[in-house]
């Protein structure tokens, strides 16, 4: 039975920013248990500026530079009324911000990790674990149909939003308000027609997203909750596509035969943030710790910002530091409860519809939530929803 240092459940932006961390401070024997091949395509494509520092400490920005990416120079708005807003990222000290072939991008993440000494096995299944009477973990997952036994001192949950280890620990799903994303991906031959510029539009039963992509791709992507979803039918392409001309800006330079995606493929996207995002010699980061909605635009960083300082909470506890592990709930939990007054901004600054039945839903609940967090500012108590 091979044995590890750190054992990562998930090969994601989280988890190999965690490993890449590691690997930097002098941590040997990483391992990284990733479910897929990096082949299929995932959500989450933009990174803002600030996360050239990020990779430029985890020592990967000059090969990251390389993959060339599409530049985004900030983001324009229809939110709140109908005149178009900008937020630009020429004030930045950092530069412009990314928008990712996400696949390309956790591929050669993870090859950075690689190089860095990190093994990652890929098509690998986590199973199930049990810990020794000396805190140590057995870890089993199953690849090439076959069961794998390992052991290790640390375990790192980065699953995403299954938090499937956590949960085997007993960790709990604290859930916010979610929403339903819808998304279609379009090829595009003269991208001067498309804008550098991450696109963001309300409208009366949710909001739009645009970006474009590497490849002479566009994703464009409507969000919504599950009792709009049903109203209105929207995940049916001619619903869709007639709601996607009805936009001022999200629909410009994209028709029906440019459309990669013959359906339009839903995801759920949660809110929450787990009630014990860390236990004995484990503990939960990225999406498996807590999930943010996307009208933040924070969830690669995010999981980047997790990885790094998880690693170096990790390293002081394998270093017998029995407080840098509490140190890394509170600052999960702090983060968590800042998203929930960040969100409940946003979405309080759209009032055109009010009648609507998602905006009377988000407007409704972040009230309640916000109430709760400026109270004591305990995540505890949003389990009382």
């Amino acid at each position: 039975m091979n044995s590890y240092s750190v054992i990562i459940i998930g090969g994601g932006p989280a988890g190999i920013s965690c490993a890449l961390a590691l690997a930097k401070q002098g941590v040997k024997d990483i391992l990284v248990v990733e479910a897929g091949d990096y082949s299929k395509f995932v959500i989450g494509e933009s990174i803002p500026p600030n996360s050239k520092r990020v990779l430029n400490s985890l020592g990967v920005f000059k090969d990251f530079l390389k993959e060339n990416h599409l530049p985004c120079f900030g983001v324009c708005s229809y939110w709140g009324d109908d005149k178009r807003g900008y937020n630009d990222t020429v004030l930045s000290p950092f530069g412009h911000g990314w928008h990712l072939d996400r696949r390309r991008f956790n591929q050669f993440f993870s090859e950075q990790a690689q190089k860095n000494g990190v093994v990652v096995k890929t098509n690998a299944t986590f199973k199930k674990s049990s810990q020794l009477k000396n805190g140590n973990f057995i870890v089993s997952y199953i690849k090439d149909d076959k069961e794998v036994q390992v052991t290790s001192k640390f375990v790192v949950d980065a699953s995403g939003t299954r938090s499937l280890f956590a949960k085997q620990q007993g960790s709990i799903p604290i859930e916010g308000e979610s929403l339903i994303c819808l998304i279609r991906r379009f090829k595009i031959n003269d991208t001067d027609k498309i804008s550098s510029l991450t696109r963001i539009e309300a409208v009366e039963n949710g909001w739009w997203y645009g970006a474009k992509l590497p490849n002479n791709e566009v994703l464009i992507t409507f969000y919504t909750n599950q009792e709009t979803l049903k109203r209105t039918k929207l995940s049916q392409v001619n619903h869709w596509m007639d709601a996607l001309n009805k936009t001022v800006s999200i629909k410009k330079g994209v028709q029906e035969t440019m459309a990669l995606d013959k359906n339009i493929k839903g995801f759920p996207v949660r809110s929450f943030c787990l009630d014990k995002i860390t236990g004995n010699n484990w503990l939960a980061i990225g999406d498996a710790a807590s999930a943010y909605d996307p009208i933040t635009s924070r969830g690669i960083y995010k999981s980047l910002t997790d990885g790094q300082y998880a690693a170096e909470c990790i390293v002081e506890k394998l270093n017998n530091n029995l407080d840098s592990l509490v140190n890394f709930d509170n600052y999960v939990s702090k983060n968590y409860s800042n998203y929930i007054l960040e969100r409940a901004h946003y979405y309080a600054s759209e009032q055109r519809w009010k009648e609507s039945l998602f905006w009377k839903r988000f407007h409704q609940k972040s009230m309640i939530e916000t109430g709760f967090v400026k109270s004591n500012n305990k995540l505890e108590r949003l389990l009382e929803l």
